[in-house]
């Protein structure tokens, strides 16, 4: 969310992110002003505490249920002092809805850069996830339909589109990984295939296990192999091959630029920026929605994928050796990188939003 963020500062707009105190820093280096809401709620934490384990499709929504009930009183307090003419939340973020829903302020729903399919989406949030939210939106008054979106923002190219998204704001990925300082060896001329390797940025055993079985498939490959993101230095990770570096955190729009492929664990945010830079991919998914995103790039020709049962450092030596010497994966992403590129930029999805927050047709605020 950080270049739609700058883009609405660049307008000349205030923005304040709402978020729990140990996401201040994050926010902060990201140049943006941080109000903190819901204690040290630490979404990492509850992530931790409401999800099943890695490798296992049928997880839940409990994490942003639980989050959205540690945020939510601050959320809406903080919209009634500070009087916002919009307030723009992640799709799975659930107290800006209710607080933009009581003060008659609009609601902008932003979203991941890939889709969650709706039987995933309706799987996430039913059953006991849907019966805390719709407790909620009660607290306050609420029903679902009331704390729907105004605006819907969507950073998924057409070739990845899996339902009709039709009214939805398009707006162009931009990607943003935190601050880095780039390193020189980045740009050296190399005489062999250049291949990063991330598992995300939340630090979990399956990440490094994955991390592990990369290094040990790729150590007799003719590849020159870059280990980033969480876990990549890792002390575990010891007697790295030769043609294996870690490079500690790296931002992808640094590194990626400089490789021919990208091995990774199926977040939204690592395939998108793989797809920006119009690189194959090979997928590792092991939780969420890393599974169906990894079906969807490989359906799209983008990609290849390993199971999470069937991780091994044989098959993904073979895997990636097949990524390699096929060109029709690079083809396919660069299609898609062509689909991104047309797609408008923050700065003109900002005018949208204006109108929004400008219009008279706004909803009159809701009152318990």
């Amino acid at each position: 969310m950080v270049p739609l963020a700058w883009a609405l500062r660049c307008a000349g707009h205030q923005v304040l992110v709402a978020a729990p105190k140990p996401i201040a820093r994050y926010v902060r280096a990201a140049g943006l002003e941080h109000v903190p809401v819901g204690g040290e709620a630490n979404p990492l934490d509850l992530w931790q505490q409401e999800s099943g384990p890695a490798g296992d499709h049928a997880f839940s929504g409990e994490p942003w249920a639980a989050l959205a009930e540690r945020t939510v009183e601050e959320t809406v307090d903080l919209v009634r002092r500070w009087d916002p003419q919009l307030v723009i939340s992640e799709h799975s973020e659930f107290s800006g809805p209710i607080a933009a829903a009581l003060h008659g302020v609009p609601s902008v729903s932003h979203h991941w850069g890939l889709h969650l399919s709706d039987p995933l989406a309706e799987r996430l949030f039913s059953g006991d996830t849907g019966e805390r939210l719709r407790l909620l939106r009660e607290r306050f008054g609420l029903i679902e339909e009331d704390v729907a979106a105004d605006i819907t923002i969507d950073l998924c190219p057409a070739s990845l589109v899996c339902f009709d998204n039709t009214g939805w704001l398009p707006m162009r990925h931009i990607p943003y990984g935190g601050t880095g300082i780039p390193q020189s060896w980045l740009w050296e001329p190399r005489t062999r295939p250049r291949v990063c390797v991330s598992m995300g940025t939340v630090p979990i055993a399956a990440g490094v296990d994955g991390l592990r079985e990369v290094v040990r498939g790729v150590a007799g490959l003719d590849v020159e192999v870059v280990l980033t993101g969480a876990g990549s230095r890792n002390a575990t990770l010891t007697d790295l091959p030769g043609n294996v570096r870690a490079a500690g955190w790296l931002p992808h729009d640094q590194v990626f630029p400089t490789c021919d492929a990208v091995i990774h664990h199926g977040g939204s945010g690592t395939a998108m920026n793989s797809l920006l830079t119009g690189l194959p991919q090979l997928v590792l998914p092991q939780m969420c929605d890393q599974f169906e995103n990894a079906e969807r790039l490989v359906a799209a020709g983008a990609a290849r994928t390993v199971a999470f049962a069937d991780r091994s450092p044989d098959a993904i030596a073979q895997e990636l050796r097949l990524l390699l010497a096929d060109p029709t994966h690079r083809q396919c992403a660069l299609r898609i990188r062509s689909e991104i590129e047309s797609m408008p930029a923050p700065g003109e999805v900002v005018l949208a939003l204006e109108a929004c927050a400008e219009s008279p047709l706004a909803l009159a605020p809701v009152h318990s």
